[in-house]
């Protein structure tokens, strides 16, 4: 669900992502999966750098932190292992899309983002039971009484 709602919004109207603090600007390269089959979203910083975010890595970004309201750069580093090594500004990408999504607002330097709309983020994110390859699974037992 969160997925198809940023692929909704991303790239269009919203194809930049504005750093935290500085004036730099990272741009939308392209949705794509990874090697390891991920769904991400690729951005470039300045004119050449690529880098992605994992979507999979948001949504579990997203459950972990909902009770507490607020996601900071260490909850990033903690659940955003693959977008966090690909660089630091992978922190300002995920934060910008969860204020176009209107799930999140940014605090300032060191606070992080306060998750403003607990109930739109919850309905986005996939519960721990919902993976998407149990959706539709139907098991059926026989018994052989022979």
């Amino acid at each position: 669900m969160l997925e198809q709602r940023l692929r909704e919004i991303i790239p269009n109207p919203n194809s930049t992502f504005r750093e935290l603090e500085k004036e730099e600007i990272c741009s939308f390269d392209r949705w794509d999966t990874d090697k390891k089959n991920r769904v991400c979203l690729y951005y470039v910083v300045g004119n050449k750098n690529k880098k992605r975010v994992v979507i999979s890595e948001i949504e579990e970004l997203i459950r972990n932190c909902l009770t507490r309201g607020q996601i900071n750069r260490k909850d990033f580093e903690v659940y955003c292992h693959t977008s966090n090594s690909d660089g630091a500004c992978g922190f300002a990408v995920m934060g910008r899309m969860l204020e176009y999504l209107g799930i999140a607002q940014y605090l300032g330097w060191g606070r992080g983002f306060e998750i403003i709309d607990v109930d739109l983020a919850r309905s986005l994110i996939r519960q721990n039971n919902d993976a998407p390859e149990q959706n539709n699974l139907e098991i059926h037992f026989e018994r052989d009484w022979s």
